[in-house]
């Protein structure tokens, strides 16, 4: 690392050897060891005006300067040279006395080799370069040096000064930031998990291969992808923002993103903010596990599950149609024809036969309806939109809701499974509008298009505040979300107080058979 403030200090060198004890070199703004040297040379010069300074004054200041100093003759033999050079490479100044300076480094550069002009107009010829050292155990010091003319007072010039810093900790320190960016960039291509760092706007910077394989994006047009262009919600975009500036920091957020080709991936996502130099937002870095296997196991149990209680449910409500409902309907047979038996007259039997016949008459009805509530047997007879209909025809003739229903003529679904759980979500829906809601109106719409398979549910009732959705969890929520999910479908509920409520769903098509 050539630091150009060592260029000062041979210029203050070279001045004081030649008798110019003014010249003056300004501290940087740094303020570090190197200016605090320069500092110190600096009051040097202001002692040297007013001192006569003896030869062993200057030995010591010559031998404190932490870099090695070698004085060279014209042919770069040494002539002498600082403590720092007996200490780093293990050699006394008698022992290279008049030996080439080329015998201790490993470079061939040449000592003058670049003029610079100097501020009163002067040219010096100085030369720097990088080289090695070689010790008297033959150890190996990598040093930063420069060079310049020395002169005596007839301004003739005797040699060379050569300045050698030692860059051992330095050259330690860059194999160290070398390695370490070699591990993490070992770590960011083989993780299974994608990895990215995008600008503060959400612009990719970087996306490890994992994250290409993921979205299945290229290399060539990352840069022009933004990363929250890929969530399927764009409420999920505000909240991510919002909670990674307030916190600093996302672990495990539950969040769909989209493909390239638009395929929602279920994935946990965790993030951080990169700050600049003054603390500001410029980007942020994070890693996206694709949880998509995770969730098709978790809705094939949760299916399984469903499938199982609407068995259970068939087979109850079969059993109710079988034995109980055969039985009524054997006693209002035998009841009608003991009615027949006893004639036209009003007597107090047929009076009472007549309020058993209506009792029973109810019961019957009540039986169907909880038959129709367990497993309406028009799913499977007459398919989702006959169904559909039916329970809104039952439910209107009660005076407690109208309805507005629009079923594509497309829908098609041949999943069973796939009909009842559509059913229940509708079924449980108006049952919150009538008891929760208070709405007087319920609208149901149903379409195939563009992939999927859109429901779209609202009321007119008198709504709430889904900042508390979880306190509503006993309206079905919970049900109606577990459902969707386990047919990878998406939810949106969107309810304000005195403003009813919608459900918004999308199950994709390609899992609809």
């Amino acid at each position: 690392m050539k630091d150009p403030r060592f260029k000062k200090i041979n210029e203050l060198f070279i001045n004081y050897a030649l008798g110019n004890f003014d010249f003056k070199v300004d501290v940087s703004p740094k303020l570090d060891e190197i200016d605090a040297f320069i500092s110190n040379i600096n009051m040097l010069g202001e002692e040297l005006k007013t001192t006569t300074i003896s030869k062993n004054h200057f030995n010591n200041i010559f031998n404190s300067v932490s870099d090695m100093l070698f004085v060279l003759d014209n042919k770069k033999q040494i002539k002498n040279i600082n403590d720092t050079v007996s200490r780093k490479l293990g050699y006394s100044g008698h022992e290279l006395l008049n030996k080439p300076i080329q015998e201790l480094t490993s470079t061939r550069r040449n000592l003058s080799s670049k003029r610079i002009k100097r501020k009163n107009g002067n040219t010096e010829v100085v030369s720097e370069f990088e080289g090695q050292f070689i010790g008297s155990l033959n150890q190996v010091v990598p040093a930063y040096c420069t060079s310049t003319y020395l002169y005596n007072e007839n301004k003739d010039r005797t040699g060379f000064l050569l300045i050698a810093r030692d860059l051992t900790a330095i050259k330690m320190f860059e194999k160290s930031l070398v390695q370490s960016e070699e591990r993490y960039r070992k770590i960011f291509e083989e993780s299974s998990d994608a990895i990215f760092i995008i600008d503060k706007d959400g612009y990719f910077l970087t996306l490890n291969k994992a994250g290409l394989r993921l979205f299945g994006f290229s290399k060539s047009n990352l840069k022009k992808i933004n990363y929250f262009s890929l969530f399927t919600n764009n409420s999920e975009v505000l909240k991510f923002k919002k909670d990674i500036n307030e916190g600093g920091i996302l672990i495990d957020v539950n969040t769909k993103l989209n493909d390239c080709k638009k395929n929602i991936l279920h994935c946990l996502v965790s993030a951080n903010i990169i700050y600049g130099a003054n603390h500001e937002v410029v980007g942020y870095q994070g890693i996206v596990k694709d949880i998509r296997r995770q969730k098709e196991i978790e809705g094939i149990v949760i299916r399984t599950i469903i499938d199982t209680q609407e068995k259970e449910r068939e087979r109850f409500a079969q059993d109710l149609h079988d034995s109980l409902g055969q039985q009524l309907s054997g006693i209002k047979f035998q009841m009608e024809i003991l009615k027949k038996t006893i004639g036209r007259s009003k007597s107090k039997s047929e009076i009472i036969l007549a309020k058993s016949n209506e009792a029973l008459n109810a019961a019957i009805l009540e039986l169907r309806n909880v038959c129709f509530n367990l497993m309406p047997r028009t799913l499977e007879d007459f398919g989702l939109s006959y169904s559909i209909n039916d329970l809104c025809r039952k439910i209107s003739s009660t005076h407690l809701l109208t309805f507005d229903i629009f079923i594509d003529k497309n829908e098609n679904i041949k999943d069973k499974t796939l009909k009842v759980a559509i059913f229940r979500i509708i079924q449980e829906f108006i049952n919150n509008s009538i008891k929760h809601g208070k709405a007087k109106k319920v609208s149901i719409y149903l379409k195939a298009n563009k992939g999927f398979l859109s429901i779209n549910l609202k009321d007119d009732g008198i709504g709430f505040n889904t900042k508390h959705i979880s306190e509503f969890q006993g309206m079905g929520l919970r049900n109606v979300v577990s459902r969707i999910e386990s047919y990878n479908g998406d939810a949106r509920i969107i309810s304000a107080r005195g403003k009813g409520t919608i459900y918004r769903i999308k199950f994709p098509l390609k899992q609809i058979s």
